[in-house]
């Protein structure tokens, strides 16, 4: 009884601050959470009583509350003021009982919701965003200690742009866009049950260039929330013994892309084109947490070839110009079935990008010529089995976002076996 009263004054105080009566639809979602936390805690606690059922005893809530401003990074996107985020972060203490868990020092990961003011009410509105994170810990076991937080997945903005009712957002094109969130926060533990914490953190929304406009969403909030545990974890630190294969694999990854043929922010409205992909590699796993990538990156884009043949570009030549292929450098952080993939790549055959916007762009600064020349791919991958255990014959789901630079290009879909 005496924590759970804790844990209502705790969440009382952040939850319903004078920051969060500036939106009605927030204020009623996050209330409902907090009612159903408070029944969820009461049932993880009584489970404790009669089992040692692991999904219940390792679970972690975390709330956070978030202030900062959307950077401005383009020079007509509309002004906005302070802007406010709540997270409702569902977690899971990892206890030892598999290798990766040890590999990364016994992370939580979890589920986050974040409920979004994003500091113009009448141009960008609210959001809602629901994305899969891990906890990665410095002194995990202490009193005090640090930990960074990684996360991707997807938002709802609830008024984006649009021509005719909403034209000054331009900052966000879509409903659904990506949202990613680092993080880096400092705790300090209350008992056994409770921590609280507080630090920095960069969150980014963005349609990937999927829809125009597309400038983006950046901003870096402070933030401060509490933790509650239920059920204190026993982690099991037993040493691993590493004992699979680690050979050198080739590799095959075939994507489907989509994109506009666009600026970041006009034309806008035109057609969505495919872009294909394929990507034959090497790889070799060192340790049992990571890969590491050597191989091309093949690229055709449909939109490129369209806008050689309507303006009569590479006369004869236009299908071979709409290629783009790069030489990549992966690197691949295993997590049981699941990866975590950063692939940078260096654009040799670039002659569409080298014609249209650099020898016949006029304004084309080092900007531009940096961004014909490199490349990134960033994103997760899905394997049937566990990529460490089995790195043959194991055949992974991916989804990607690809960048030149730092300007998104596209979002990608790709299937990939190791053979």
């Amino acid at each position: 009884i005496k924590n759970n009263a804790i844990f209502v004054y705790l969440l009382i105080f952040l939850i319903f601050s004078r920051s969060f009566y500036e939106s009605v639809m927030i204020r009623n979602i996050a209330f409902f959470i907090f009612v159903n936390l408070l029944v969820l805690s009461d049932v993880v606690a009584q489970e404790q009583e009669h089992t040692n059922n692991r999904f219940f005893n390792n679970f972690v809530f975390r709330y956070d509350y978030l202030e900062g401003r959307i950077v401005k990074v383009y020079p007509s996107q509309p002004e906005t003021g302070k802007t406010s985020y709540h997270n409702f972060n569902f977690l899971w203490q990892a206890d030892g009982s598999k290798a990766w868990q040890a590999d990364f020092g016994y992370p939580e990961y979890g589920v986050n919701l974040i409920l979004g003011n994003h500091g113009n009410d009448s141009i960008m509105g609210h959001s809602v965003g629901l994305f899969p994170n891990m906890l990665l810990k410095i002194r995990n076991e202490k009193m005090w200690g640090f930990y960074f937080k990684l996360g991707s997945g997807f938002a709802w903005f609830f008024k984006p742009y649009d021509r005719i009712k909403n034209p000054g957002n331009i900052i966000i094109g879509s409903h659904l866009v990506n949202v990613t969130y680092l993080g880096f926060n400092a705790f300090v533990k209350l008992g056994s049950h409770f921590d609280i914490h507080g630090g920095y953190s960069l969150i980014h929304y963005s349609s990937g260039h999927v829809s125009i406009p597309n400038v983006g969403s950046n901003d870096f909030p402070w933030n401060i929330g509490v933790a509650y545990k239920p059920v204190k974890t026993r982690i099991d630190k037993r040493r691993w013994v590493d004992t699979s294969s680690k050979p050198i694999m080739f590799n095959i990854r075939v994507g489907l892309g989509f994109h506009e043929m666009s600026g970041t922010v006009n034309p806008n409205g035109g057609p969505v084109y495919p872009i294909y992909a394929i990507a034959p590699y090497l790889s070799k796993r060192f340790g049992r947490a990571g890969n590491l990538h050597l191989g091309l990156y093949i690229l055709y884009y449909a939109g490129y070839y369209d806008f050689i043949k309507s303006e009569e570009h590479f006369l004869g030549k236009e299908r071979v110009n709409s290629y783009v292929i790069s030489a990549l450098f992966g690197r691949e952080w295993l997590i049981s079935h699941l990866s975590l993939l950063v692939e940078p790549a260096i654009n040799f055959y670039n002659p569409f990008f080298q014609k249209i916007y650099i020898d016949d762009n006029p304004d084309a600064n080092t900007t531009w010529k940096v961004k014909r020349w490199i490349g990134l791919r960033a994103g997760f991958m899905y394997y049937t089995l566990d990529k460490a255990k089995y790195p043959k014959l194991n055949p992974a789901i991916g989804l990607f976002i690809k960048t030149n630079r730092d300007q998104a290009d596209y979002v990608e879909m790709s299937v990939s076996c190791g053979l």
